[in-house]
This record gives C-alpha cells, structure tokens and sequence, in this order.
C-alpha cells in the first residue's frame, strides 16, 4: 500500500538454474537501489521476491539467507518460492505477482543489475497515470528499439527491467504466460497495454546492466531451445494481433528453408492451430500491433553478427 513516503513496490525476479554469485550481486545492486529512491522520497515499503523455476532449487538455504543478508538494510521482506515446476519467466512472474499486493511491480531478470539511481528514475516516470510500463536501458549491449527522444515513449518494453503500476498489469491479465512463456510475452504484454490506452515509455536515464552471453564474434548467444521459443512467438504474435499475412509469409519461408529449429517451431504451431489452441485476437491490435519488417517496432540501428 502506499505511505506518505511513497508507492509500495514487489521486486520480482524469477529463477532458472541461476548460480548463488550472480543473485547476490543482484541483491546487493538492488539494495542500492531501494535505499537511494527511498532517500529521494520517491519509494514506500519494498519487497523482493524470488521464483524459482529449476528443475531443482538452485539455491541452498545458505544461499538465500545470504540474499536476505545483503537486502536487509533495505528491506526485511524477502522471500524465495521453489514453483517445482517450470512456469517460464511468464507465468513465474505471474505466480509471483499474485503472492502480493503492492502497488508497484518491478520485474527483473536474474542476470541483471541495476544501477543505483535506476529504481529511482523508472519511479518518477511511472508516476505518470498515462504511463503503463516504464522501461530501464539496458547496458552494454542496448535494444536498438526506436523512442521518442521527447517523451520516452516506445512500442513495447523489454521485460529483462519493466515497472508497471499493479492496477495496469491486473487490468490487462498480466502475462499470457500459455502463448508466451518465455519470449514475446514482453512485447504482448506492451501492446496489451498500449491498446488499454496506456503508454509505454523508455527511461534512458535508467540504467540496468543485463550481463548475457557473448558469442565469440561479439554477438549475444542464442541456444537453439531460445531460438525455437522465440519463432513460436512471433507466429502467436501474428495470430494474436491479426496479421495473417505476415504469418502465412513467416510458414512459406520456412517450409522451403534448411532450419530445422524453425521447422520444429512451425510444426508445433500448426498442430496447435488445428487443435484450436490458439489465442484470442486483441481489440484495437491494428493501432499497437508495430510490426516493421522482421522487428517489433521500428528500430534505431541494428546490430552486426
């Protein structure tokens, strides 16, 4: 609830087979963080909360009492939940959002960390009633995504750093975490929210680092599992935002191509397509719905590699 101080704020971060190290830089970057928004009067009561999706608890108890350690001058209100199941970054963060009631929720991936000021910044943005999502920047390597350089405001919000005021993320259903487990749920949940008549808006100012991993050649690194999710989204997409033609297109490129990881991905759609599993078409997906060529939203630079 909010205090005189400020808006109350669920910090959600969700877990797959993450390594103690990584989550305690994380907890002590978001200590940081809290306590400086707290300073500027911008953040009432925190939480932290942890979901944890491996196939087996990746953290011992030694480990999350650590993690309670380094936010304890922050926050008291820490608490780790082993799902015993793989919900997918999506329907974690459901889970998770669902353990609360505060009036913030902040989701971060596990491999990120953010800067001190960055909570604080996202804060005075989502202050803003017509914002539904504010969205950190992400360092070194940056969405190339377009922005307004005035506004801020963006087509869709990544979901490695994304705050959302908890009556936006249960008016639009949060997550389609069925459709969207793992990617495009972040773009979905943007244009979900856009079409709701809210805005999404980029904070460069905002600074979180997303520590992923680098091939050799300097390109991220994709594994084919990541690869295969992210083609089942985009054809979801396309259903879901009513652009048959940009799937058909997608389905024809890929039957007469040599990927049998986007073959794989083809195969499950149309089974399901003919199963009837298919998502329910959105209302108004013609005035958020930016597809510009192969990317959501038009892009500012592209990346080599």
């Amino acid at each position: 609830m909010s205090t005189a101080r400020g808006p109350s704020l669920a910090i959600q971060v969700v877990l797959f087979d993450n390594e103690a190290d990584e989550q305690l830089r994380l907890a002590h970057a978001l200590a940081a963080s809290i306590r400086r928004a707290r300073d500027v009067g911008t953040l009432g009561d925190a939480s932290v909360r942890y979901g944890d999706c491996s196939p087996q608890q990746c953290l011992s108890s030694a480990d999350i009492e650590a993690l309670g350690d380094a936010l304890r001058a922050a926050t008291s209100d820490v608490t780790h939940e082993f799902f015993d199941a793989n919900l997918g970054s999506a329907g974690g963060s459901n889970r998770l959002a669902s353990r609360s009631d505060s009036d913030l929720i902040w989701v971060l991936n596990p491999d990120t960390y953010p800067a001190p000021t960055a909570l604080q910044q996202l804060l005075q943005v989502i202050r803003d009633d017509h914002v539904g999502i504010a969205e950190a920047r992400q360092v070194p390597i940056e969405h190339p995504k377009a922005y307004d350089p005035i506004t801020g405001d963006t087509s869709w919000a990544c979901g490695f750093s994304l705050l959302m005021r908890r009556a936006v993320f249960e008016e639009v259903g949060g997550f389609d975490d069925h459709f969207f487990p793992l990617y495009g749920d972040d773009v979905d949940l943007s244009w979900r929210v856009r079409a709701a008549g809210y805005t999404v808006r980029y904070v460069p100012s905002a600074v979180v680092v997303h520590d992923k991993p680098i091939a050799t050649e300097g390109a991220v690194r994709w594994t084919p599992g990541a690869a295969r999710s992210s083609h089942l989204a985009r054809l979801w997409l396309y259903r879901k935002y009513g652009r048959r033609d940009l799937e058909d297109a997608f389905l024809g490129a890929v039957d007469g191509g040599a990927d049998p990881v986007a073959a794989d991905a083809v195969a499950e759609f149309k089974q399901r397509v003919l199963a009837g599993d298919v998502p329910e078409p959105v209302g108004g997906a013609a005035g958020v719905a930016d597809f510009v060529g192969r990317h959501y939203g038009p892009h500012r630079f592209e990346y080599q590699g």
